[in-house]
């Protein structure tokens, strides 16, 4: 059943995207459960300027964007992020990483795309956000019921269209007031201007958020994500069909040339990722983990991610030939999903 692609626990402290690197790696365990309160006390620690009220945002965030289960236990997705931040010169305060650009843009368009779509588009009409008159209150009750309506248009499913729709009413009844405006709206815009397509200024009172043109270019920053989502229903289609990379790629203007590396370099990189993996302390290492990584990697050396079918297809090669090396284990549903590797030489 589809969910809109809308994050909505959020709150205006924790904006920065950066934040999650090191609440997953520092504050949370790929194999010990926790509990939100005792993450938040931590997170709110070790990070300036953050209350606790905040920083269990920011777990709810992490959740959001898939990084942790509901034990709050690392998913796939944070043992990529654990991998890549392994394997990065780890940039200060709230820069990301070329590597942290590109999997923070896969994320939020996965679980938060429908909000990037609407923050572009409201960008490419008006030179600034929020714009004279107008309040991020405003703006985000604009947002909501904007995304619903694409959702509803989209969604054939009743019980799904009615939970919508309930979601729309309810907005309608209680629109957003006060600071709850920026609570809902300042992750997502400002998660796009961590990304390089958009500018922020810190006013007099508030930030704004300007549209950003291409060097020596009319087109917007914002132009190219939208050639690749203009809608909802193209983002269900990228995410159903599993090509979120080169997505990406296509909207951040990397400038890939094609070609798939050879075997040798492809099961080099792969035990690295799997010693990584396996570093944690987890029993098996996720493909989605291993297909994953390599498709960052690929992207930062402006190389063509190859598919999760043909790294998989890459892997089983790999099997056939040295079967005491690679073997496979399926998931409760018998598909094979994560991968055991003979490491020590």
């Amino acid at each position: 059943m589809i969910a809109a692609r809308l994050i909505t626990r959020t709150h205006y402290q924790v904006l920065e995207p950066a934040y999650l690197t090191p609440l997953v790696r520092k504050c949370t365990s790929p194999t010990q459960s926790s509990y939100r309160d005792a993450v938040a006390q931590t997170f709110s620690k070790t990070t300036a300027g953050i209350n606790i009220a905040a920083s269990g945002y920011a777990v709810d965030l992490a959740r959001s964007l898939n990084l942790l289960n509901a034990n709050l236990v690392w998913t796939d997705l944070g043992q990529l992020l654990n991998v890549i931040a392994v394997n990065e010169n780890q940039q200060t305060g709230e820069q990301l990483s070329p590597c942290e650009r590109i999997l923070f843009l896969r994320l939020f368009l996965e679980y938060d795309g429908a909000a990037l779509i609407y923050f572009s588009r409201k960008l490419e009409e008006q030179p600034r956000l929020p714009a004279p008159g107008e309040s991020w209150a405003s703006v985000a009750q604009e947002m909501f019921l904007d995304i619903y309506e694409q959702y509803l248009q989209l969604i054939t499913d009743p019980q799904a269209r009615t939970q919508i729709r309930q979601l729309a009413e309810k907005r309608r009844h209680s629109p957003f007031r006060g600071h709850s405006g920026r609570h809902q709206s300042l992750i997502h815009i400002h998660t796009l201007f961590r990304l390089g397509l958009v500018y922020s200024t810190i006013g007099s009172h508030e930030r704004v958020y300007s549209a950003k043109s291409l060097t020596g270019e009319s087109r917007l920053a914002t132009s190219e994500l939208l050639a690749v989502v203009p809608d909802v229903s193209s983002l269900e289609n990228i995410v159903r069909s599993q090509c979120l990379y080169e997505a990406v790629g296509r909207a951040l203007g990397i400038q890939c040339r094609s070609g798939p590396i050879d075997d040798e370099e492809f099961m080099h990189r792969v035990r690295e990722i799997y010693r990584q993996v396996m570093k944690t302390g987890v029993s098996l290492c996720s493909l989605q983990t291993i297909c994953e990584a390599l498709q960052i990697q690929s992207l930062v050396r402006n190389l063509v991610p190859e598919s999760h079918t043909a790294i998989r297809s890459r892997l089983r090669a790999l099997q056939n030939k040295a079967p005491s090396q690679v073997r496979f284990h399926v998931n409760r549903y018998g598909k094979p999903a994560y991968l055991k590797m003979d490491v020590a030489n």
